[in-house]
């Protein structure tokens, strides 16, 4: 049987569903060269700004159940990006996604033109990190975290990025605007976007080192951002919601670390799966075991294509409601 796992974001077709997020391991265009034979179908660039921020120290804990970080974004500049990186990475075997993130939409826009011009093929609009205040307050800012009701500030920014670039526009949403995911998401496509990203990290989070009392990462408060397996089940749950009221594509992101993982966010309605807190954890071999674990899956039960099983979970919890299964249901049964 021939499967077709293409899918596309606007009109850029990726060969399949399986894509790289923004991330330590892409910081720079040489390693997303290198890295994009190892079976993703797309990389995404470190969030790029155009004044780089620091990184608290340390900024990485792995606590086995989660990973925790404080890396806001790339401590690269733009000008890194845009005038030598990424026409390297675009010298790779994968699309490129560039993560950019701008304070305004003035300096969204600068940023969004400028990837554009150096070769991304799409570009990803970030739209809120946990741990940046606790960045910015090390340096001597303040940050005030945005409103979870409040869509307006971030629909301006991706309004204006999508008026200025023709390559298709995505929207990372985080994981702490989870109690108004169908809100986000209605919001960010009735605004134009071309894909939405479900989930970026959620945080702040906070961990502690019971030997000497310290938080266990850098900054003021060691506060940090959590991804990984305690991520997932919030994470799907958000695709789950969203694919009730759009439909543009999604892709899944959060805790994946096999297949089996992968094949869950898509039958929440996701086209497409992000993986890389296990590629940062275990190597990067996990993009192909992911990617031959779906079509082997797909194999045995006879799907042809992503659609073909993309949401069917919606319409099983629909058949409940129809069929009057929704107060005693037996796993399985339908």
């Amino acid at each position: 049987m021939t499967l077709d796992l293409r899918i596309k974001i606007g009109d850029v077709e990726l060969e399949h569903p399986v894509i790289a997020p923004a991330g330590e391991l892409f910081r720079d265009g040489y390693l997303i060269k290198k890295y994009s034979k190892l079976g993703m179908s797309a990389i995404t660039t470190k969030t790029i700004t155009t004044h780089p921020l620091p990184v608290p120290h340390p900024c990485f804990a792995d606590l086995k159940y989660c990973f925790l970080n404080n890396i806001a974004g790339s401590t690269h500049t733009a000008d890194f990006w845009f005038d030598k990186h990424l026409k390297i990475a675009k010298e790779g075997q994968v699309k490129i996604i560039a993560s950019i993130a701008g304070v305004d939409p003035d300096d969204a826009v600068s940023l969004a033109t400028r990837a554009e011009k150096a070769g991304a093929d799409i570009i990803e609009i970030p739209t809120y990190t946990p741990s940046i205040s606790e960045i910015l307050e090390a340096i001597g800012a303040t940050f005030s975290p945005p409103e979870f009701t409040n869509v307006e500030p971030f629909i301006k920014i991706l309004k204006a990025v999508k008026e200025s670039v023709s390559v298709p526009v995505i929207v990372k949403l985080s994981a702490v605007f989870n109690p108004e995911t169908k809100l986000w998401a209605k919001s960010v496509e009735d605004a134009g976007a071309d894909g939405i990203v479900i989930s970026d990290s959620f945080g702040p989070v906070l961990a502690i080192d019971i030997n000497t009392g310290q938080p266990l990462l850098g900054g003021p408060r060691g506060y940090a951002t959590m991804t990984g397996k305690a991520l997932k089940p919030l994470a799907l749950r958000m695709v789950f919601e969203a694919a009730q009221v759009i439909k543009i594509p999604i892709i899944g992101v959060g805790g994946i670390t096999n297949w089996k993982d992968a094949v869950e966010y898509i039958l929440a309605g996701a086209k497409g799966v992000g993986v890389y807190t296990e590629a940062h954890l275990r190597g990067l071999g996990i993009y192909r075991k992911i990617l031959d674990g779906i079509k082997k899956y797909m194999e045995e039960k006879g799907y042809k294509s992503i659609d073909d099983f993309s949401g069917l979970t919606l319409k099983k919890v629909q058949e409940r409601k129809e069929k009057n299964q929704n107060r005693t249901f037996i796993p399985g049964i339908l």
